[in-house]
């Protein structure tokens, strides 16, 4: 009785090693991971910033099999303060395995907001988002002045 207990033992446990050993080489998606090649993060999530009368307009073209995180795209002035922005289109639901939860977007994504009660102003851009091969970006930062026309800008990065 002991020798079959002990042989269910070690089977069990040689089962749960090569369960374990294929668990580790995948992504979340089920890729093996020496198959993915990441993305850099301005390959990634192209950005650009155009400002004109005040309106500053935000856009990102997002790399097929990567998404943005909704609540990691902010705007705030140089002292803190959140600034709301407006979206085009709404984000998409998503159980994420870093964050739970989340809001996000695919693709191609445009933010707006008026920048004329602000001038001149001094804002904080930042933005974060995942590849669907489980890479999960470092939060993008950015620090944008306007000029007094409300046409132009200067960028830090």
């Amino acid at each position: 009785m002991r020798l079959k207990t002990f042989q269910m033992y070690v089977g069990s446990l040689l089962l749960f090693h090569a369960q374990w050993s294929v668990a580790e080489n995948l992504n979340f998606d089920g890729v093996p991971n020496d198959a993915v090649n990441f993305l850099s993060v301005d390959k990634a999530f192209v950005f650009n910033a155009v400002l004109k009368e005040w309106v500053l307009t935000l856009s990102w073209d997002i790399a097929p099999n990567h998404y943005l995180y909704r609540d990691r795209i902010q705007l705030k002035t140089a002292a803190g303060q959140l600034v709301s922005l407006s979206f085009d289109h709404a984000a998409e639901r998503k159980v994420d395995p870093s964050f739970g939860l989340v809001n996000i977007y695919h693709d191609h994504l445009i933010a707006s907001v008026n920048l004329s009660k602000l001038k001149p102003a001094m804002v904080d851009i930042n933005y974060q988002g995942c590849s669907q091969a489980g890479l999960c970006y470092p939060v993008q930062r950015l620090r944008m002045g306007t000029d007094d026309s409300g046409n132009g800008y200067s960028a830090i990065k």
